[in-house]
């Protein structure tokens, strides 16, 4: 048992939000509203509606190649060095970042060059993927630049 103006507050306190973040249903949702009081024989308000619109955003996912700034000390870029005879060298810090408000799954991933000398060129250390079932392309671009695909 309850106040009236508890009540207020009660329904002032509800709130709408979604629980899948990966492809939620755009659209009207409807919801019903009603109060009763036990005596006598449990009489009811009218059943009142609310309508909510839900409109998909669809942020973009955001890269941060060295969100700590230990290899530039600009955040969120990288900076690597390369000596001819080296192994080869990544091209993110070891606390690449990946986030997607609107869900845990992307469709595919992409590493280019955007400066780059004919000798160069880019690889994928297959090892390090896990055992993840993805695909790994890499093909030329209209410069005749490597261009690494993840999907």
């Amino acid at each position: 048992e309850a106040s009236i103006s508890d009540y207020f507050g009660f329904l002032r306190s509800v709130r709408f939000d979604i629980t899948k973040r990966s492809k939620p249903t755009e659209g009207t949702r409807v919801v019903s509203f009603r109060v009763c009081q036990e005596a006598p024989e449990n009489q009811c308000s009218e059943t009142r509606f609310a309508s909510i619109e839900f409109f998909l955003v669809n942020h973009p996912p955001v890269v941060r190649l060295d969100p700590d700034g230990s290899s530039s000390g600009r955040q969120p870029e990288y900076a690597g060095s390369f000596r001819e005879g080296d192994a080869p060298a990544y091209v993110a810090d070891v606390d690449v970042d990946i986030s997607d408000f609107d869900g845990p799954v992307l469709q595919w991933a992409e590493v280019r060059f955007a400066l780059a000398f004919e000798e160069d060129v880019l690889t994928v250390e297959v090892a390090e993927l896990g055992d993840t079932a993805v695909a790994v392309d890499i093909e030329a671009d209209g410069a005749g630049f490597p261009v690494v695909r993840f999907t």
